[in-house]
């Protein structure tokens, strides 16, 4: 498992993950055609943002559904050589060693487990208005309340704090929790407009509560907010 320095949370608090391929609005119309059912929802995001204060937000509204075609909810299942699946479930198992004896006697009998993608839920045909419009508004409170955020310009903001999601796990609304977790960060901090510092902080924290755990080497699925808050368990080695 590849280490990394900061936790992915660390980027959801400060600045959130950045969206791959930035998109011009021209896309945004083939997002709406392809969306379906789900169009109105994605329309009453442009539709929020239409007074000349909100021009900003609408931009912003733009940028997502602009760069939401490659962007979903990947579900992985573990199957056997065949490419059937199994129904292993790697957090069933109180121990990674636990985890390990169970894969070992199925390997006997079933030959090489690999993780089998099964699904991939497609954010533009899910997604509710209210979860966008929450998410933009928040980043934009964010942005313009933290201090080692405020120096970014719209372009970074929209790479850096606009986007809702960090990779393929199931669309949750974390930004609350987060800001209301880390409200005593700008009082902490030595230099509060220093995003560096503001990093360390909260990676410290992080790796005062939440734990790596082995057993994620055979889950590909990623975890949602609420099961990494629960569990207090990381996917990844914190340095």
């Amino acid at each position: 498992m590849k280490k990394i320095v900061l936790f992915f949370i660390i980027s959801l608090v400060l600045f959130s993950c950045t969206q791959n391929g930035q998109k011009n609005s021209e896309n945004v119309q083939a997002i709406l055609d392809n969306a379906g059912k789900n169009k109105a929802e994605l329309q009453k995001v442009l539709d929020a943002y239409q007074e000349p204060e909100d021009s900003l937000k609408l931009q912003a509204a733009w940028f997502l559904l602009g760069n939401m075609d490659e962007q979903g909810y990947l579900y992985y299942e573990v199957a056997d050589s065949n490419n059937t699946e199994i129904g292993f479930y790697a957090l069933d198992y109180p121990t990674y060693d636990a985890m390990t004896r169970a894969w070992d006697s199925i390997v006997e009998v079933r030959g090489k487990l690999h993780q089998k993608k099964v699904s991939f839920t497609k954010d533009y045909e899910i997604t509710k208005a209210d979860y966008l419009i929450n998410n933009i508004d928040l980043a934009f409170r964010v942005w313009e309340e933290n201090p080692w955020s405020k120096h970014l310009n719209f372009d970074q903001f929209c790479e850096y704090i606009l986007p809702y999601r960090s990779t393929n796990e199931p669309l949750e609304d974390w930004r609350p929790y987060f800001i209301e977790k880390y409200a005593w960060l700008k009082d902490s901090m030595k230099t509060i407009n220093d995003p560096v510092e503001a990093c360390i902080w909260i990676n410290n924290d992080i790796k005062s509560w939440f734990r790596f755990d082995p057993r994620f080497y055979e889950h590909a699925t990623d975890l949602g907010f609420k099961e990494l808050i629960e569990g207090k368990l990381r996917t990844v080695l914190l340095e």
